[in-house]
């Protein structure tokens, strides 16, 4: 009786030892599989973007990084459609306005680039009296201005305009 216990024990450690290096096996196995099927992913900014936008296919900055990698590339009319999903997606980021100013100012759309730069800039904090309130200013924000300026300089009778905007902040 006592050798049929032991020789149930061995027989039931030896099994659940197969499972478990059976479970161990298939797990490294599908990890694996995993690990190379995503370096595909790894292969270019582009192909790692376009990835994480098939699973998170509502993020803005996604979005914007495809828009950047397709600048890059010069394609500028597809980077353009990106960035205005980013702009969908994220109203209120202004790096979205900037994305799209730009191509559209390469792209020689100026009066939507400056319509998408003005949209950008009054999305800043209104602030009336600076001596009272604290305002967060990020590199973003001064961007608009700079951009809007410069887009604006490039018509000879609006300097006067676009040197008013470059100086709206003045510290």
């Amino acid at each position: 009786m006592i050798q049929a216990m032991i020789g149930h024990e061995t027989f039931f450690l030896r099994s659940v030892k197969i499972f478990a290096n059976f479970g161990l096996l298939l797990l490294l196995s599908t990890h694996s599989i995993k690990t190379v099927q995503r370096n595909t992913e790894w292969v270019s900014e582009k192909t790692l973007f376009l990835s994480g936008l098939k699973v998170n296919p509502s993020n803005a900055k996604l979005h914007n990084n495809v828009g950047k990698v397709l600048e890059a590339e010069n394609h500028h009319q597809e980077a353009l459609l990106y960035y205005n999903r980013a702009i969908t997606l994220e109203p209120n980021d202004v790096r979205g306005f900037l994305n799209a100013g730009r191509v559209l100012t390469y792209l020689r759309r100026y009066q939507e680039a400056e319509k998408i730069y003005r949209k950008a800039k009054d999305m800043l904090p209104q602030v009336e009296d600076l001596s009272m309130t604290e305002t967060h200013v990020t590199p973003s924000h001064l961007q608009v201005f700079l951009s809007l300026a410069s887009l604006l300089s490039r018509n000879t009778s609006r300097l006067e305009e676009a040197d008013a905007v470059k100086y709206f902040f003045r510290f």
